[in-house]
């Protein structure tokens, strides 16, 4: 008796088909301003582009704003006065290309305990079928 057949898992693989998929995006806290300005510096392989970049920022009491950036080496200035800026500020991006390759990034505690510029990190990408 087989408990779970996982031989269709075997050939998954998130990360085929990324040739030249290399999501990057960097922030900018301006605490005196109280905006967070998030700027694209993704790159992609040959014959594909940037369809859509989801944009989200959360504070600790759990207030999100969204917002996307549709074109290639785009940004967007968030304007956080609203959010509690205490324990600082979550920032993740889901960067999507034409072929369909998605590249999740996040920063933590940007301007607590993270610096107030930098690139998002901790990197998962995907190739959808």
């Amino acid at each position: 008796m087989q408990a779970i057949n996982n031989s269709g898992l075997l050939t998954i693989c998130n990360v085929c088909g990324l040739t030249g998929f290399a999501p990057a995006i960097g922030y900018v806290y301006d605490p005196t301003g109280e905006t967070i300005t998030i700027t694209d510096a993704s790159t992609f392989g040959a014959g594909d582009g940037m369809k859509i970049e989801h944009l989200y920022v959360t504070d600790a009491d759990g207030k999100v704003m969204y917002a996307s950036i549709g074109a290639a080496d785009g940004s967007h200035e968030f304007d956080v006065s609203g959010l509690n800026p205490v324990e600082g500020f979550t920032i993740n991006a889901t960067v999507v290309s034409n072929k369909r390759a998605m590249g999740d990034l996040s920063a933590y505690r940007v301007g607590a305990g993270a610096p107030t510029t930098g690139n998002l990190g901790y990197l998962n990408k995907t190739q959808l079928s």
